[in-house]
């Protein structure tokens, strides 16, 4: 997730309070209006916890893999190159890299949407 941090506090149901907060040093941006969208946030966060792995990383299960989508590898050996999900099966996934077709483990490489 990068740089991105969720915190839940009951201070922030006060508006003064969550004014103060956006002049923290380091802090590059506060989601304004977030109290209206708590069920979701709710949701997100429980859908990482259930995606993570051992080291609290989230898995490739995090995402719903569409077909004819681009994605990246964001580990090994194909970090950041660059490929098309062609199709999807129970533990593989069928893609296209240039103009090379090939299946993989979907649990072996990390992957992320474009």
């Amino acid at each position: 997730m990068n740089d991105y941090i969720f915190v839940y506090s009951k201070k922030f149901n006060n508006f003064t309070e969550i004014e103060n907060l956006k002049f923290i040093k380091g802090l590059k941006y506060f989601l304004k209006g977030s109290n209206f969208s708590q069920l979701e946030i709710s949701s997100f966060i429980s859908k990482c916890k259930k995606t993570e792995d051992k080291d609290g990383y989230l898995t490739n299960s995090f995402y719903d893999l569409i077909l004819n989508t681009d994605y990246k590898f964001t580990n090994g050996p194909f970090a950041n190159t660059i490929f098309k999900l062609l199709k999807i099966e129970k533990k593989k996934i069928e893609i296209i890299v240039g103009n090379i077709k090939t299946k993989i483990d979907k649990n072996k490489f990390l992957i992320s949407p474009i």
